[in-house]
């Protein structure tokens, strides 16, 4: 195995040489082609307790001791190296620079009995120079500073780890919480900062923290396998891949006293950036083990489980789980002007929890355009966090995951707990063409979407929020900013940084608002999706097909979220180019697929197909008629009226055929519509209450007098008419919305309301052959 450096170094001399003379090319090229040919791949053992750097390392009983061996050997594709599990390498960077090749990977592993733990590579090691009183100074009271060339990145004493404080300001003192920040370090200053009450070196017998800023670096090679082995520490990342490619890393654990889990990178190589792509990560539990609660300062010595960074692309993230990460499980950032973006990812299956910290954003995607872009995120399954994800770049795409259990962070005074957040955190990012479809948002503090921008330039734009299922969302408010039971807070379009968005055929519930569905924060208006849907085409915003109704889960207290066949979910969304649903399962199986991550079985057609709907005025009434081609299990038509084509109002009923595939003609006579602009809409409800809306159609109905109805005192009307209105042939009658005659007076502009009930009513006025008529609330 020894011979391989001189075959290389001679590959190397024959290059350079070819250009002096070609008659020394043929036999130094057969002696390093037959060297490489006749060198086996060799596997290598590593036992830091009871292994030697003297021995050859090539069987366990004659295992290397130390990292620095791997590189002395020059590992050659294929090779392998294996750590004995239950051993630990402390304080010294795993440094990672020779490649394999496709047919023959380079694999670092474990062996050993199964049931002892995963070999661990970590920079956490002890700091000694913290041990000497005389390396400490009381700066402040109570508080001593020692000299550090690095930062610990988190802090152990005596085996525990402390908590760091949010700033220099907070060492000694407790938070909101009751979190007390002991220690904070000043890179500018290379200081760190300690709460004692006397010299630290006589309160602790071990100061131990990250002594590398990566526990193990990947630099500008490929074609490599790390599996079943616990990276640990670095105050940068744990494991750290800069402009490597074709590598895996799987069934590992990652990030245990570490800042970030894993970084994936590009790197700088002879003045070129070189990227990092086709990475896979499987199968690995990325787990800080932080677990401080605290109060305000997002991000105290644990940062990332999974951060990708200018120039990582073409990567597969699956199957893992991410426990406790205080900033995000997993960050993608493409804010390199010049750099590669983080581009053509791929995230899915993956498990996300943060149970025990205050602080934790699920996803985030970030860059300027170009830069962070066609990355997917699908059938992830978040839970307990406190922090929205959020995904912006460009041309995105988050479908299929299902987000449980966002409640308010105390990290920030702010509202913390959207499932989602759409706007633009920076000069030079953006948020647009990004699509959210068929995802499944349950019990969040805030609104499951927030769209908003944050006072930068460019605009959230030209995003889409399509079939998804918002459920029991907007339980607390930050600030009680707006309604309780909220699904989506938007702020308008062209103000605050907000372009024209597209929300079609989501599903809201909320047993706290009601119908009531989308906030605009600008306007400070709350609609209910019926209202959403009227203000299609408004500022250039696409606006169609939401409902609000109970999805009705199959099993939601053991997590079935399978809609039953009856939901208003079934057979309601918009085709968004997806083939399977979270489950796998196909997702055309009826006439269109369900709202929601899950593809119910039914194949029944909607209740009914559409053929027409009109109007027409008619003398002082108005003449609705519709058809259908096709109902199935069709129950009744609810006739709805409104003044401002927002909030609608039944003023009657027309029964449905029910079963039929033939045509069926219906109409509908409004005998006292209002003087104005007048909106009509219909209310189809099925058999099992299941209902859709119509088209909405609308009609000027102009005054023909000049009649006037005023209350001169609370419990009468009195109609004010031109001087000639002959009042002998007058009769006034008040009917109640549903058109019920209630009162009834001939030959007087007077009627007493004492006898009703506070309530909206109409009131008609008859003439001759004139009429008009009023509505007013009492």
């Amino acid at each position: 195995m020894f011979v391989a450096q001189p075959c290389s170094i001679i590959g190397i001399v024959i290059f350079k040489r070819d250009l002096m003379s070609s008659k020394l090319i043929a036999p130094f090229c057969l002696i390093a082609i037959l060297l490489s040919v006749h060198l086996p791949a060799t596997t290598y053992y590593l036992d830091y307790t009871n292994g030697s750097n003297a021995n050859d390392g090539q069987s366990e009983a004659n295992a290397w001791k130390d990292l620095f061996k791997i590189r002395d050997v020059g590992p050659m594709p294929g090779d392998v190296f294996l750590f004995k599990r239950g051993e630990v390498w402390p304080g010294l960077q795993m440094y990672v620079t020779a490649s394999g090749t496709a047919g023959n990977p380079i694999t670092y592993g474990a062996y050993g009995d199964l049931a002892d733990d995963l070999p661990i590579i970590t920079t956490v090691d002890a700091l000694t120079d913290a041990n000497t009183a005389g390396n400490w100074t009381e700066s402040m009271t109570n508080i001593w500073t020692l000299s550090l060339p690095i930062t610990p990145g988190r802090l152990y004493l005596d085996g525990t780890e402390y908590l760091r404080a949010s700033t220099l300001a907070d060492v000694g003192t407790s938070d909101s919480e009751g979190s007390f920040g002991h220690w904070f370090y000043d890179a500018a200053a290379d200081l760190l900062y300690l709460y004692a009450t006397e010299n630290p070196a006589g309160l602790y017998s071990l100061f131990a923290g990250s002594k590398e800023f990566y526990s193990a670096l990947v630099f500008d090679a490929d074609y490599m396998i790390f599996e079943n082995l616990d990276f640990r520490g670095g105050s940068g990342a744990a494991l750290a891949v800069l402009g490597g490619a074709n590598i895996e890393i799987r069934n590992c654990r990652l990030g245990n006293a570490g800042n970030t889990g894993v970084l994936l990178a590009d790197a700088t190589v002879s003045a070129m950036s070189q990227t990092s792509s086709n990475i896979t990560v499987t199968d690995n539990v990325f787990d800080s083990d932080f677990t401080f609660f605290y109060g305000l300062g997002s991000e105290r010595g644990c940062g990332d489980g999974l951060r990708l960074r200018k120039g990582a692309n073409d990567c597969t993230v699956s199957n893992n789980t991410f426990i406790n990460w205080a900033h995000n499980a997993i960050e993608l950032l493409g804010d390199g002007a010049t750099a590669d973006g983080v581009n053509n990812n791929q995230f899915y299956d993956n498990h996300i929890s943060a149970p025990d910290i205050p602080y934790a954003h699920p996803l985030g995607a970030d860059g300027y355009s170009g830069k962070c872009q066609n990355n997917e995120f699908y059938r992830n399954y978040i839970e307990d966090c406190r922090t929205a994800s959020q995904i912006n770049g460009n041309n995105n795409w988050v479908h299929h995951n299902i987000i449980i259990g966002m409640r308010r962070s105390p990290s920030k005074a702010q509202a913390t707990a959207h499932a989602f957040v759409l706007g633009i955190y920076g000069t030079g990012l953006v948020s647009e063409n990004n699509r959210f479809d068929h995802n499944l948002i349950i019990d969040t503090d805030e609104s499951a979407f927030l769209v908003r921008g944050y006072g930068y330039a460019g605009q959230v734009e030209n995003n889409a929020i399509r079939n998804n299922i918002l459920y029991e969302t907007g339980l607390a408010p930050y600030g009680n900013a707006y309604p309780t039971g909220t699904g989506l807070v938007i702020y308008d379009t062209n103000l605050d940084g907000v372009g024209a968005n597209t929300y079609q055929n989501n599903l809201f519930y909320s047993s706290i608002l009601g119908p009531e569905a989308v906030y605009d924060q600008d306007n400070a208006m709350i609609y209910t999706s019926t209202e959403f849907n009227a203000l299609n085409g408004t500022d250039g915003n696409t606006i169609s097909a939401n409902d609000t109704g109970d999805p009705l889960f199959t099993d939601f207290a053991n997590g079935n979220f399978l809609p039953m066949d009856n939901s208003p979910a079934v057979n309601a969304g918009i085709d968004v180019g997806l083939l399977v649903d979270y489950a796998l399962q196909d997702r055309f199986v009826g006439p269109a697929p369900d709202i929601g991550p899950l593809e119910t079985d039914v194949t029944a057609p909607l209740p009914v197909e559409w053929g027409g709907f009109g109007l027409e005025l008619v003398a002082e009434t108005v003449e609705l008629t519709w058809t259908t081609l096709l109902e199935v299990n069709a129950d009744h038509f609810q006739v709805e009226r409104s003044a401002d084509g927002l909030h609608f109002t039944s003023i009657g009923r027309v029964m449905a055929v029910g079963n039929s595939s033939v045509p069926r003609d219906y109409q509908f006579t409004d005998n006292f519509p209002p003087v104005g602009l007048v909106y009509y809409r219909l209310r189809q409800v099925d058999v099992d209450g299941a209902f859709e809306y119509s088209s909405i159609l609308s009609v000027d109905i102009a005054k023909e007098v000049e009649l006037q109805l005023i209350r001169p005192y609370r419990e009468q009307l009195q109609i004010v008419a031109p001087a000639d209105w002959d009042w002998s042939g007058t009769t006034v009658r008040v009917f109640s919305m549903n058109g019920r005659k209630l009162l009834e007076a001939k030959g007087t502009d007077r009627i007493s309301l004492r006898e009703l009930p506070r309530a909206a009513y109409l009131v008609l006025l008859q003439s001759g052959g004139r009429s008009e008529t009023f509505q007013f609330v009492k």
